[in-house]
């Protein structure tokens, strides 16, 4: 391990060994980064001889199915738990605490104190994010004593808390990747399910290690072997739905759906794709992910766009749109100035990889307004890298 993921190891078992109440949460819509991330920060709370419990909030509609077998496999080492559980759980402490703390208060919104009760060693773990727009729990940061982020994503220029308490990285391929080192360093044997889990986000972060691998990459994902995963368990990890797989591909390729633009973005060039003809289509959120994916693969494009409405767990009906780029464009600041200080909006990611949701009820409309973005985005913070010929 680095110096500093040593030091930061320091601060992460000191903070969970004082804890009475552990929790941990990756972002909305979880990939098997997030999930394996998290079973990993819980598997080490074990070994510190703590109890914890992670959040995740989407159901089995709203969760990627792959992801939804994968948190299945988990269940029986580690407590999972959605945003009604944890609010069941604080509205005990809310309740013994009313009459001593909001007896002048007593008539007022319940949900307004609860978001602001202040719950001693008390611990809020986070993982794949620095980004609390993308927390199912971001109401309640309050709540908590203390608060650690561990992520390999760029900062998003709002720390959540005491920056000693944040391991942010973007040299490490994964959240899997640094969790995963964490715990090789207590040499402690591990469940098959927690190493496929680990394995998965970092297979999945690195493109199955196309990009953002590092010797620590492969060191860590070869101790993940050693317990017990093979190729054929990842492969049947990432495998794919036929029937998806029909819909992804209809979106990407299906006549009129995909439009190129080469005056965007200070001349480079864009793909943009929505279902034309039944602009309505509701899609699973990894849907609007893989067309992205799919499209890229092109190299006559510098950034593909795909915009779709998914289906919330809430049952709105949000617009997703997810963006890859060759490096030309940063995709994760080209979302977060996009989404900055509009309503209702979440964005950010990676450079190459970056995704938003959007209220809208107009899928027609909102590609507009992104075309009239992308047509005027050149500013002090946001510039695209100027193309040479190869």
């Amino acid at each position: 391990m680095t110096k500093e993921l040593v030091k930061f190891t320091y601060k992460l078992e000191s903070l969970i060994k004082k804890s009475n109440d552990i929790f941990i949460i990756g972002h909305k819509d979880p990939d098997f980064d997030a999930i394996g991330a998290a079973a990993g920060v819980a598997e080490i709370c074990k070994i510190l001889g703590k109890d914890s419990k992670i959040i995740v909030n989407e159901d089995e509609f709203t969760l990627q199915p792959a992801v939804k077998l994968l948190q299945d496999s988990l269940s029986k080492y580690y407590n999972f738990i959605n945003l009604e559980d944890y609010i069941d759980i604080i509205s005990k402490d809310y309740n013994e605490n009313q009459e001593i703390q909001y007896k002048r208060l007593i008539e007022e919104d319940q949900y307004y104190y609860l978001k602001q009760l202040k719950r001693k060693k008390s611990l809020l773990i986070i993982v794949d994010t620095n980004n609390p727009k993308i927390l199912s729990i971001k109401d309640y940061l309050n709540n908590f004593d203390n608060i650690i982020v561990i992520d390999h994503h760029e900062r998003i220029g709002e720390e959540l808390i005491r920056k000693s308490n944040n391991f942010i990285d973007e040299n490490y391929s994964s959240a899997s990747e640094i969790v995963g080192t964490i715990l090789h360093s207590y040499e402690k044997s591990y469940s098959k399910e927690l190493a496929l889990a680990l394995a998965s986000g970092i297979k999945l972060d690195t493109d199955t290690f196309k990009r953002n691998t590092t010797e620590n990459t492969y060191e860590t994902f070869t101790i993940l072997k050693k317990n017990g995963v093979n190729d054929e368990d990842i492969r049947k990890t990432f495998r794919r739905d036929f029937e998806s797989d029909k819909l992804v591909m209809n979106l990407v390729f299906n006549n009129g759906n995909a439009k190129e633009f080469t005056n965007l973005l200070k001349n480079h060039n864009v793909s943009i794709v929505l279902n034309r003809h039944a602009p309505e289509t509701i899609y699973k959120p990894e849907m609007i992910s893989q067309a992205a994916d799919e499209r890229q693969d092109y190299d006559d494009v510098d950034a593909s766009i795909v915009m779709g409405y998914i289906k919330d767990k809430d049952d709105d009906t949000p617009v997703k749109i997810s963006i890859r780029t060759n490096g030309y464009v940063d995709g994760g600041e080209l979302m977060k100035n996009y989404c900055e200080g509009k309503d209702n909006k979440s964005g950010g990611g990676s450079t190459i990889s970056a995704a938003a949701l959007v209220w809208n009820t107009d899928l027609l409309e909102e590609e507009q307004n992104l075309i009239d973005y992308l047509d005027s985005v050149i500013t002090d913070n946001f510039k695209v890298k100027k193309k040479t010929k190869k």
